[in-house]
């Protein structure tokens, strides 16, 4: 992932991407998230 410094490029970047796919890539973000973190209490590190 990309490191943006000045957080009005990164809303700008943010803005352009269509609203339904913010939508999914949110969806997928937290989908990877409770993977991890049931991974995690399961024991098994990445």
């Amino acid at each position: 992932m990309m490191m943006i410094v000045d957080p009005r490029i990164e809303n700008w970047v943010w803005a352009s991407i269509p609203k339904p796919a913010r939508r999914r890539l949110r969806r997928i973000w937290a989908s990877n998230e409770r993977e991890k973190r049931f991974k995690k209490s399961l024991g098994e590190e990445e």
